[in-house]
C-alpha cells in the first residue's frame, strides 16, 4: 500500500464525522445530566464512573495496543488466522480480568474500605457493573482499529451510547415527572453500554477477513506483548483519572462533576489530535520501518492542520468558556479557571504532535512507558499538594504541568531516535 496524504485523509473522513457526532451527544448527554440531577448527584455518578473507566483501561492488560499494532501487521502479511486467533485472545482475557476486578472492588468496599456516604457507596456498588461491557467495548474498537475501520470502531461508544443514554434518560425523567435517581441514571449507562459492545461485536465481525479459517494463537508473545504495553497502559489511565480520583479523595465529591465539565470542554481542543491518532495509528505501524521519511512527512502535516484547528477552539473556550459552563447550571461557573487552564494544556499537547502514538506504533514503547511514568509521578505529587489549597483548579495546573513534562521528554527521546520532528514547528 502506497502512502498518500490526501488518500490518508480521505478514508478518514467518516471518522471525522463520527468524532462530530460524538461530541453533539457528549455536550448534550452531560449538559442533560448536570441539569437534570444537580452539581452534587452528578458529581457522584462522574467520580463513580471514573474508577469505571480507570479499571476498565486496566483490564485490556495492554491487548488493546497489541490489537492495533499487530492486526495491521498480520493483515499484510495475509496471516488471517492469527488475527481472529489475537481478537478471540483479547476477548477471553479482558473477561476474565474485569470480572476480577468487579469482584476485588466489591469486596473492597463491603468490608476493607466501606464508604460512609451510602449514596456514593452505592453508586459504586452499581455502577462496576458496567466493567465488563466497558472492556469488552475497548478490545472491540482496538481491534477494527487495527483493521484499519476506525470508523466502526468509533460508532458504537461514541455515537450509539450517548445517544441512547440522552434518550432514555429523557423518557424516565418525564415518566417520573420531573425526577431521576442515581440509580436510574447509573443503569440507564450500563444498558447502554451492553448495547454499544452488541454493535461494537457486529461491526467487528463485518470486518474481520472472510476467509474460512482456524483461529491460530500466539498466547505467550502476545503476553509478553501485552504486558510491556499495560504498564505504559497503566501509567497513560492513573494520569488520565488521577485529578478526579484524587478530588474525591480528598473530600471534593462535590466539585468533581464541575471538574468533569471543565474537562470535557478542554479536551476540545485535543480532539483532532485524537481524531487523527486514530487514523494514522495503523499507517505508523505499518510504515515506519519500510518509509519514515514520509510518515513523518504526513505526522508533519496533519499536526499542523490540528494546530490550527485547535488554536480556534482554544479561542473559543477563552471568550465563550464561563457563559458554555453556565448553561450547565450556576454551580459550574466556578470551573472557568479551571478550564483554562486544562485548555492550555491540550494545546501545548497538539503542539507536540502524537508524540506517544509514534514511539507505541514504532516499537519504541518503553520510551513511552519511561515518560509516562514520570508524567504520572509529577500529577500525583502535585495533586496532593496543590488540591488542599486550590481544589479544582490546583488538580487542573497538577494535570498541565505533568502534560508538557509527558510530551517535552517524548518529542526529546523521539528526535533521538527515530530523526524526526512530528512538532508543529
Amino acid at each position: 500500500m502506497s502512502l498518500n496524504f490526501k488518500k490518508i485523509i480521505n478514508k478518514g473522513r467518516n471518522t471525522f464525522i463520527i468524532h462530530g457526532a460524538s461530541l453533539v451527544a457528549m455536550l448534550i448527554q452531560n449538559w442533560y445530566l448536570a441539569t437534570i440531577m444537580g452539581k452534587i448527584n452528578y458529581g457522584i455518578v462522574m467520580y463513580a464512573f471514573s474508577w469505571v473507566f480507570l479499571l476498565g483501561s486496566l483490564s485490556t492488560f495492554g491487548l488493546d495496543l497489541v490489537l492495533i499494532r499487530e492486526t495491521v501487521r498480520y493483515e499484510n502479511d495475509s496471516r488471517h488466522s492469527k488475527v481472529i486467533g489475537l481478537v478471540k485472545f483479547s476477548c477471553l482475557t479482558n473477561i476474565v480480568i474485569t470480572v476480577l476486578f468487579a469482584t476485588i472492588v466489591f469486596l473492597a468496599i463491603n468490608y476493607i474500605i466501606p464508604l460512609e456516604n451510602k449514596a456514593l457507596k452505592d453508586a459504586f456498588l452499581l455502577s462496576i457493573a458496567a466493567l465488563p461491557f466497558f472492556g469488552q467495548l475497548l478490545i472491540l474498537q482496538s481491534a477494527c482499529i487495527g483493521l484499519k475501520k476506525v470508523e466502526r470502531a468509533l460508532y458504537p461508544e461514541r455515537v450509539v451510547r450517548p445517544f441512547l443514554f440522552v434518550f432514555f434518560a429523557f423518557t424516565i425523567f418525564k415518566y417520573n415527572a420531573g425526577s431521576i435517581t442515581i440509580a436510574e441514571v447509573i443503569s440507564i449507562n450500563i444498558f447502554a453500554f451492553a448495547i454499544a459492545v452488541a454493535v461494537s461485536f457486529v461491526f467487528l465481525t463485518f470486518s474481520l477477513p472472510k476467509q474460512n479459517v482456524k483461529p491460530t494463537y500466539e498466547n505467550k508473545r502476545w503476553l509478553v506483548l501485552g504486558s510491556s504495553f499495560f504498564f505504559l497502559s497503566a501509567t497513560v489511565a492513573i494520569n488520565s483519572k488521577a485529578d478526579i480520583i484524587m478530588l474525591g479523595m480528598f473530600g471534593y465529591t462535590e466539585n468533581v462533576g464541575v471538574y468533569f465539565v471543565s474537562s470535557k470542554f478542554a479536551q476540545f481542543v485535543g480532539l483532532p489530535l485524537m481524531i487523527t491518532n486514530s487514523i494514522t495509528a495503523p499507517y505508523i505501524s505499518e510504515f515506519f520501518k519500510s518509509n519514515l521519511r514520509d510518515i513523518s512527512s504526513i505526522i508533519k502535516k496533519t499536526t499542523r492542520i490540528v494546530f490550527i484547528i485547535g488554536s480556534f477552539i482554544l479561542l473559543i473556550l477563552i471568550f465563550l468558556g464561563s457563559f458554555i459552563l453556565t448553561l450547565h447550571g450556576d454551580g459550574f461557573k466556578e470551573g472557568y479557571y479551571c478550564l483554562i487552564i486544562l485548555a492550555a494544556g491540550q494545546f501545548i499537547n497538539i503542539c507536540f504532535g502524537p508524540v506517544g502514538n509514534i514511539l507505541t506504533m514504532s516499537d519504541c514503547e518503553e520510551l513511552a512507558l519511561k515518560g509516562m511514568i514520570g508524567s504520572t509521578v509529577i500529577n500525583i505529587v502535585l495533586n496532593v499538594l496543590l488540591i488542599p489549597v486550590y481544589n479544582i483548579n490546583g488538580a487542573a495546573i497538577a494535570t498541565t504541568a505533568s502534560l508538557i513534562f509527558w510530551n517535552t521528554l517524548l518529542f526529546i527521546l523521539i528526535k533521538k531516535r527515530l530523526g524526526i520532528n512530528p512538532s508543529v514547528i
